[in-house]
């Protein structure tokens, strides 16, 4: 059912909202995008290094803790970097949403 905010896309029969684009149906449809998908690996694999460098550490292993947390720190800033960029890229190019943080 839609809204009073909402309507209909010009031929293709689906709801959009006064902005033109076209509003979230469910739950996690925002992840389905795949758009993130190289932040958030970046950012598992910092942590996947994180645990690394303590168990080379841990052993003893100076040299590979090191190595581990640099690699560490390179790969879960360039996750946020990317992520950001992302949202940055999204958010000028639908605009400000006043309306997405209003909550319900």
């Amino acid at each position: 059912m839609m809204t009073d905010r909402e309507t209909m896309n010009r031929g293709s029969g689906e709801p959009t909202s006064r902005r033109g684009r076209r509003p979230r149906r469910h739950a996690g449809e925002g992840v389905e995008d795949g758009f993130n998908v190289v932040g958030v690996i970046l950012g598992g694999l910092g942590i996947l290094a994180l645990a690394l460098a303590l168990i080379a550490a841990g052993y003893g292993y100076a040299g590979w803790a090191t190595v581990a947390g640099i690699a560490c720190v390179v790969l879960i800033v360039s996750g946020i970097a990317v992520i950001y960029a992302e949202w940055r890229r999204r958010r000028t190019q639908e605009g400000p949403d006043s309306e997405e943080r209003q909550g319900h």
